[in-house]
């Protein structure tokens, strides 16, 4: 049945072929034709690897024609394994001999992202893989993301030139967007793809990368069990990763969110911040800082709240909240401050580009959010010897935030106004956050990303 094939690749091999797509027989497949006597048996793989190795001995491929060749195998191993009762694909078809005997075409190594917001969201997903992109390309790799399409087309965070931004997706047209996303994964010639995401939008996003012959990293980048709770749900998620080659959890102890079958998968890479070279010590400010988008998971309004509760002691020791980001709840919170009473002391500062010299002015950090994967706001405030108080239940904080050396956790409103009570008549330490900081170094990112994308391209 290969000989076809062979003839086929031995006149490919002699230069230039043209083909034409208009038909030329009417073949009709039936019971008595050796196509279809010869499916799914021993012969049909042997065949098979046949081709394929006459491929890799004759022409210079690369990972991805590889890639795609095995997971065509696959499938059509799945199809036909009830032929083979009790044997392996590897039984009847070598995958390690075909790679070992490949005349790999040396190409840069090319890695995309998808970043739902890369072009008009200032979060940390976004401020991370603009650092990340950056620095892969120091490091010699070609680097693609693809986001939302929107009004605006140039990435929020600076990028180097030849970092392709390319706006492609529209979650209200799922359709067209899956397929222009599988089209471009293909022609692209991308061999590591990685979304980074923190909802329910992994399902078409994974969907559009299936049969490409691209690597799959998903990383998820939120607390996964508020992300079933309120966005997706077990059965899909789990359903959904079963799917990719890799998952990328932000802490360990996320891993137990999966099933024990997808542990293998499963790499863990925490977020990165630069770390200054040296930090302001002393003549700080009676600054409290607090950083995010104005959106209900950071629960800036208990922040409000229990500033409130505080407020003239607050003003007793000359201390005032500024609050930096922008969201659908400005309105309604400058209505609770002004209904609360502490116009006075509470700031909405909206986006900065310097939060660096807030944090090197600030005393101390409050992050009211409900929940976190691990949050880029909270590393970086350690970093400039910030304590931070945060809530015990708030995954992320209550790892990072060791109580009476980085900061306090809290578990209420009124404990959250009593911590902050407490930090506003403390001399705070700087150099406890600081160091806790250097565990999280964006160096120590950079390397472990970087290493795991070289390895799964040598694979």
């Amino acid at each position: 049945m290969c000989g076809d094939w062979l003839i086929y690749l031995e006149c490919l091999k002699g230069g230039k072929m043209a083909y034409d797509v208009t038909t030329r027989n009417f073949f009709r497949r039936h019971s008595a034709s050796q196509v279809h006597k010869v499916e799914g048996t021993e012969v049909y793989f042997a065949e098979r690897e046949a081709i394929t190795r006459y491929v890799v001995e004759h022409f210079a491929v690369n990972r991805r024609m590889i890639k795609k060749a095995f997971t065509a195998i696959d499938h059509e191993w799945q199809r036909f394994q009830h032929k083979h009762p009790g044997r392996k694909l590897l039984e009847c078809y070598d995958k390690s001999g075909l790679k070992a005997a490949a005349r790999w075409f040396q190409q840069q190594s090319h890695v995309a992202f998808y970043v739902h917001g890369m072009t008009f969201s200032r979060g940390g997903i976004e401020r991370l893989a603009a650092q990340l992109a950056n620095h892969m390309v120091e490091n010699g790799w070609q680097v693609t993301i693809y986001c939302r399409v929107h009004q605006r087309s140039t990435s929020i965070y600076p990028l180097y030139e030849s970092v392709r931004v390319v706006p492609i997706f529209d979650e209200h047209k799922l359709d067209t967007s899956v397929k222009a996303l599988n089209y471009a994964l293909t022609h692209d010639h991308i061999d590591v793809f990685v979304p980074m995401l923190s909802e329910w939008l992994f399902e078409p996003i994974v969907e559009a990368a299936q049969n490409t012959g691209v690597t799959i990293i998903a990383s998820e980048h939120n607390d996964p069990w508020k992300i079933e709770e309120l966005w997706w749900n077990h059965e899909k998620r789990v359903a959904c990763f079963e799917k990719v080659d890799a998952i990328h959890f932000l802490l360990n102890k996320y891993i137990e969110s999966v099933p024990k079958h997808l542990h293998d998968k499963v790499i863990t890479i925490p977020n990165g911040v630069e770390i200054p070279n040296q930090i302001n010590l002393e003549n700080r400010e009676k600054l409290i800082v607090s950083v995010g988008r104005l959106v209900p998971q950071k629960r800036f309004d208990s922040l409000i709240e229990a500033v409130s509760l505080v407020q003239e002691n607050l003003r007793g020791t000359g201390h005032r909240v500024e609050i930096y980001g922008e969201g659908e709840l400005r309105n309604s919170l400058m209505q609770q401050i002004q209904q609360q009473n502490v116009e006075d002391i509470v700031f909405l500062m909206g986006n900065t580009s310097e939060i660096e010299k807030v944090y090197q002015r600030a005393d101390f950090f409050v992050l009211a959010s409900d929940f976190e994967g691990l949050p880029v706001t909270l590393l970086e405030a350690l970093s400039y010897g910030l304590p931070v108080i945060g809530f015990k239940h708030c995954n992320g904080p209550n790892e990072i935030i060791r109580p009476e050396q980085e900061g306090l956790l809290v578990d209420s409103v009124q404990s959250l106004a009593e911590a902050i009570e407490i930090m506003i008549n403390n001399n705070n330490d700087r150099i406890k956050p600081y160091n806790r900081a250097k565990d999280y170094s964006l160096a120590n990112f950079y390397e472990s990303w970087k290493e795991k994308l070289i390895d799964i391209v040598k694979v």
